[in-house]
């Protein structure tokens, strides 16, 4: 039996490690479908992780090649409420002009006629009075702009729909596109377009889109450079705008796996397959110069500081436009945006998803799922646990190094979570073998606890073969009124079903101590002396004797069963009144397994037949229990045992005649002689 233990707990151990394994397999197919398929969970995963180890990386930047010219409230203060008179805004780029950049970029909506000049309030009122003009001629301010606009390196912006409700809508002058064939990936399409006013789209070099939209967590990351519209491409603001200023009418399109590259002289810009630039943020916001409009307007000398720079003229007065928030936390204007995608482009700063990154994935999914299962599968739950917390935070700092140092995004997501999922299901199948294992380590000494109980037992059996029939009756009864006594309040908590078990199991050691009898004594065949009937008693002691040279033997220090153990076999012979041996306990202080052991073993006595006396009737073994109520037996457990007399009948007359020759237990006296 304990060579079948141990070779079934050999192996259960190997089927765990296999399934270690096995369940490492299967998560590493689970997760190489979801980094394929990606939704939406994984994918806000990799943004969050995104933001943090941007913030990880970001640095503070000045770019002098870039500057901002802000429409800002003391822009307002001083020159009016926006929107200003076309005029005044063509005053205000004439200046810009003047300053001789290499390129501006104009982050505002001019897709309608000037309503502010007063020859447009003349026009409106002559129409109202059905006046002459029938066809009215542009007014002054929109030619005085498209005049600054002919004479600049200006680049104005437009927004296009992709959906309702500005879909099917194409207003304004057509865009120039860019003259490149449309790409296989999935750029954005536009559906409509709310352009830019006819007179002033025929004096500008190029125009840009200025959509700039944030991911669906509210947080701005990228921003397509290049849409298709009608079959043609387009490019955004600041691509527009850089172009220009690098004197290029069109840029090359590079398609690699998974993502584009834009490419014109040394400038090679990375865009995902849908066209869109990550945007590299700066650790503080700003990291470019910028002029209030006032400034230029007020002072001419002040437009200097534009020379060879490429420039963005954006409203940025409270209130006024749009703030997208950055991965850092900050929020940025419309016009820092194309701002900060122009400096990016300008210094080489790119932040790219490379297209061999699913490949990469896939690899390290495939490598962390297979041999992370086997280090786990052989190795201790502790240094499982300090692998894959290494392996995490080593994926995590190589992912920082790349994107730090080379621009690189490669999200650990789900090489992490592949890991602590293999981790949690290593742990859950170990927790469970190790439980089995325990089981079936309690099973191996539970089967060893009752081989040495029922060895002990023999043991007093070969010297007294009465006793061993005595035993098997003495277990039933001590379980029936157990049981019946455990339905008592005081009782039921220590009483449990565990607790019984236990009680029935060490009840067969209760007469072991007989092996240290003088088979004189024991297996005299009739009635003992009052000397002799002294040494019979010891038995209690010897049996005692016996279990606590055992607990030495065997190292063990205050097991519960042991004691148990010890006060039955001790205890047995007490009396409630204190008549007993061998302490002379009294009441409630003889042990609780004494006292039920004491009612089943004079039980037996009385109904068995004996060398010296003739077995006694039910009846009257129950008579003589009743009568010694209080003061050999516990009135608790003699109402219990009135309870299930009957049961004891039965169980007597099952196991009838099973070795009839027992001494009477403390001097009972047959009540038939």
């Amino acid at each position: 039996m304990l060579h079948l233990l141990e070779s079934r707990i050999g192996r259960d151990l190997i089927r765990g490690r296999w399934l270690i394994l096995l369940a490492g397999v299967g998560l590493t197919l689970f997760a190489c479908l979801l980094s394929v398929w990606r939704p939406a969970l994984v994918s806000e995963l990799d943004q969050r992780v995104y933001d943090l180890l941007l913030r990880v990386s970001a640095e503070s930047i000045d770019d002098p090649q870039v500057v901002i010219v802000d429409i800002d409230d003391p822009s307002l203060q001083e020159y009016g409420q926006w929107p200003w008179p076309r005029s005044l805004l063509a005053l205000l780029l004439d200046q810009v002009r003047h300053g001789e950049p290499r390129a501006v970029g104009v982050d505002m909506m001019l897709a309608e006629p000037d309503r502010m000049h007063p020859e447009a309030l003349d026009s409106q009122l002559r129409e109202w009075l059905e006046a002459l003009f029938q066809t009215p001629t542009p007014p002054y301010s929109d030619q005085a702009l498209a005049r600054v606009l002919a004479d600049g390196p200006f680049v104005l912006g437009y927004k296009v729909h992709f959906d309702a409700p500005g879909a099917g809508v194409w207003t304004g002058a057509e865009p120039s596109a860019l003259a490149l064939p449309v790409p296989e990936s999935r750029l954005f399409e536009a559906r409509g377009r709310l352009g830019i006013l006819p007179e002033l789209a025929e004096s500008i070099s190029a125009a840009g889109f200025l959509n700039a939209v944030a991911d669906r967590d509210g947080i701005f990351r990228r921003i397509p450079l290049l849409i298709t519209a009608q079959g043609d491409l387009y490019p955004g603001l600041a691509l527009a705008t850089l172009l220009l200023a690098d004197g290029v009418e069109t840029p090359a399109l590079l398609a690699g796996r998974n993502e584009l590259f834009l490419r014109w002289g040394e400038r090679r810009v990375p865009l995902d397959k849908q066209g869109n630039f990550l945007v590299d943020f700066p650790a503080a916001r700003g990291g470019w110069q910028r002029i209030s409009a006032a400034t230029l307007l007020d002072d001419p000398q002040a437009a200097a500081r534009l020379k060879d720079k490429v420039v963005f003229v954006g409203v940025a007065a409270t209130g006024l436009d749009t703030r997208l928030v950055s991965p850092l936390g900050e929020t940025f204007l419309g016009v820092e945006i194309h701002a900060r995608i122009a400096a990016n482009i300008l210094n080489g700063d790119f932040i790219r998803v490379p297209g061999w990154f699913p490949g990469a994935d896939i690899l390290m999914l495939v490598v962390s799922g297979l041999l992370l299962p086997i280090l786990l599968a052989w190795l201790s739950p502790t240094v499982g646990l300090l692998l894959t917390a290494l392996s995490g935070l080593l994926l995590w700092t190589g992912s920082a190094w790349l994107l730090n140092l080379h621009g690189l995004f490669l999200s650990p997501v789900m090489p992490v979570l592949l890991m602590c999922a293999i981790l949690g299901a290593a742990t859950l199948l170990r927790f469970r073998f190790e439980e089995r294992r325990s089981h079936q380590h309690q099973e191996q000494t539970e089967f060893m606890q009752n081989f040495m109980m029922q060895s002990l037992c023999s043991l007093a059996s070969i010297r007294d073969s009465e006793t061993g029939a005595h035993i098997l009756r003495t277990e039933k009864y001590l379980r029936s009124v157990a049981e019946e006594l455990g339905h008592h309040p005081r009782y039921g908590k220590i009483l449990t079903p565990d607790t019984i078990d236990l009680l029935c199991r060490l009840a067969s050691l209760h007469d072991i101590g007989k092996v240290g009898v003088p088979d004189l004594l024991l297996l005299k065949p009739g009635p003992l002396t009052s000397e002799e009937y002294e040494e019979i008693k010891k038995h209690t002691t010897y049996g005692r004797q016996v279990i606590d040279e055992a607990e030495r033997r065997a190292g063990v220090s205050g097991s519960p069963a042991l004691q148990t153990a010890r006060e039955i076999v001790y205890c047995h012979h007490e009396w409630w009144d204190g008549s007993g041996y061998p302490e002379g306990l009294k009441g409630e202080e003889i042990p609780l397994p004494g006292r039920l052991m004491a009612i089943a073993d004079v039980y037996d006595a009385l109904v068995c037949q004996r060398v010296y006396k003739p077995s006694i009737s039910h009846d009257a073994a129950v008579r003589i229990i009743r009568q010694r109520s209080g003061t050999q037996f516990d009135p608790e457990i003699v109402e219990a045992f009135l309870r299930v007399e009957k049961d004891w009948k039965r169980i007597y007359g099952d196991l009838k005649g099973q070795g009839e020759n027992e001494e009477l237990p403390n001097g009972i006296v047959d009540p038939l002689k």
